[in-house]
């Protein structure tokens, strides 16, 4: 039993140095592809979100041309009442 020990295992020869100067290359370029990608997607939903505030703000628009046009029929018709009171008050002071 004094003979017995760990079997000795079989050792590869060291990797030359451009075998680990690849694998480092490799592993940067999947790193800044997974950072491009990333930001590539934040690019999307960004522009998504330009996309609806541009909705939102021709509506806006539009909502507020309409307000504008009812503004105006709203003062000719308050013009047009004044008018009318007037006249409703003079008009029977002349006729006497």
């Amino acid at each position: 039993m004094e003979n017995f020990g760990t079997p000795k295992m079989a050792v590869s020869p060291p990797l030359p140095h451009s075998v680990y100067k690849q694998m480092a290359e490799q592993e940067r370029y999947e790193a800044l592809q997974q950072i491009a990608d990333s930001a590539k997607s934040q690019a999307e939903a960004a522009l998504q979100q330009v996309c609806v505030m541009k909705e939102q703000l021709d509506f806006a628009k539009k909502e507020a041309e309409s307000a504008s046009k009812d503004a105006l029929f709203s003062k000719i018709v308050s013009i047009i009442a004044l008018i009318i009171s007037i006249a409703a008050i003079v008009v029977p002071q002349l006729t006497l």
